[in-house]
C-alpha cells in the first residue's frame, strides 16, 4: 500500500482518488486500522480465506 500511496503523490491524493480520508490512510499505513475490502479493491487485491493446519503431527 505504501508504494501505491507514494506513486500517487502522497496520502491525501491517494485517499481522495479512492474516496477515503487521509487520516484513515495514515492509520492503515501505521497499523492502527485494519485494511478493509474497499482499500483492498483500491489496490487491486482481494482477501483470501484463512487456512489452518495442526501445529504438530499426531501418531
Amino acid at each position: 500500500m505504501a508504494a501505491a500511496v507514494d506513486l500517487a503523490g502522497g496520502q491525501a491524493p491517494w485517499a481522495a482518488r479512492h474516496g477515503l480520508t487521509q487520516s484513515y490512510v495514515a492509520k492503515v499505513l501505521g497499523g492502527r486500522r485494519e485494511i478493509t475490502p474497499r482499500v483492498l479493491a483500491a489496490l487491486g487485491l482481494r482477501e483470501l480465506p484463512r487456512a489452518y493446519e495442526p501445529a504438530e503431527q499426531r501418531p
